[in-house]
């Protein structure tokens, strides 16, 4: 299902985008 990768992409990039600003 695309849409699914999709928005597991999309949750991954929102957690490296939550660690990077930690950091």
């Amino acid at each position: 299902n695309p849409k699914n990768t999709n928005v597991v992409e999309g949750m991954v990039r929102a957690l490296a985008r939550v660690v990077s600003s930690i950091q």
